[in-house]
């Protein structure tokens, strides 16, 4: 049931002849663009559940060792890697 109501919420609506005039006019429909923001915010979360259950599932107890092993290298790892991937996106020719 969840699965149907995510594959339908982010689908686009059918635009009808009434809905492109409204359009047109300048007003907003409201309806369908908050079932569209839902629908696609749901989509995401449900993705990022699965993603996060997966690398659990692949390598869970790994991990957990490997950062209780040597937990001021992940940190310093951690903040190296977001540090250049923030710089490198700001960088102006």
């Amino acid at each position: 049931m969840v699965l149907t109501f995510i594959a339908t919420a982010g689908a686009a609506p059918a635009v009808g002849p009434e809905t492109a005039a409204s359009l047109s006019s300048g007003e907003v429909d409201w309806l369908v663009m908050s079932s569209t923001l839902f629908g696609g915010l749901a989509l995401f979360l449900f993705g990022m559940g699965q993603m996060s259950d997966g690398l659990k599932a692949a390598v869970g107890e790994q991990m957990k060792t490997k950062i209780n092993a040597w937990p001021v290298i992940c940190i310093v790892v951690g903040h190296r890697s977001s540090v250049g991937l923030t710089t490198g996106c700001n960088k102006r020719d």
